[in-house]
């Protein structure tokens, strides 16, 4: 192993060195609005993951610079390293699942916007698609936001898979004084009413 005296002027350096990656990591944001953002649409999840990502990278090469100027050789550091790397991937696994079912999402195109889905147990119109979430709206206005790996652990169910919408099962709750023949009148008259049916 080499050694090397360690001066005052490489303390000093190492703690330049930190404290401009610790800048830089906090401009951050703001260089990343400019250079891509105004480029490219990323969804919220999407984009805080970068920035997480961006500012890791740039802090963990200020402190490996850093510790070079101090001496601290990689043969020193790289089990802790390979450590913190197989935290970081159980840590992101779900991540991971979202971005690969997103690919296959946008790829694959299971559902179009507006098509009627059924995912699990959550049933709505698809509003919106993005890399890691798609977007569910249901008729009383509420949005769902599934994960994306949920199409493809889960089963899918497209309504409106040819095209068009052939059936939708309903459950009518009803009181046991009421006759059959009422209860199928005032259905027919609701189905009516509805254009699209």
């Amino acid at each position: 192993a080499e050694s090397k005296p360690i001066t005052a002027l490489h303390l000093l350096l190492a703690g330049a060195t930190l404290f401009v990656a610790f800048q830089l990591a906090k401009l951050l944001p703001a260089m990343f609005d400019a250079l891509v953002l105004q480029r490219v649409s990323f969804d919220e999840g999407m984009e805080h993951f970068s920035l997480v990502l961006g500012r890791c990278l740039l802090f963990g090469i200020g402190c490996f610079i850093a510790c070079r100027w101090i001496g601290v050789r990689w043969q020193a550091i790289q089990w802790l390293a390979v450590g913190l790397t197989i935290g970081l991937g159980f840590g992101l696994q779900d991540m991971v699942r979202n971005l690969f079912g997103g690919l296959v999402v946008l790829f694959e195109k299971p559902a179009r916007l507006g098509d009627l889905i059924t995912v699990g147990d959550v049933t709505g119109r698809v509003a919106s698609q993005k890399l890691r979430t798609t977007v569910l709206s249901d008729d009383e206005g509420r949005e769902v936001i599934i994960p994306n790996k949920n199409f493809v652990s889960q089963d899918v169910v497209n309504w409106m898979g040819s095209g068009r919408l052939s059936v939708i099962p309903m459950e009518v709750a009803v009181t046991r004084d009421q006759r059959p023949a009422d209860i199928c009148r005032t259905l027919q008259e609701l189905v009516i009413d509805q254009q699209h049916v």
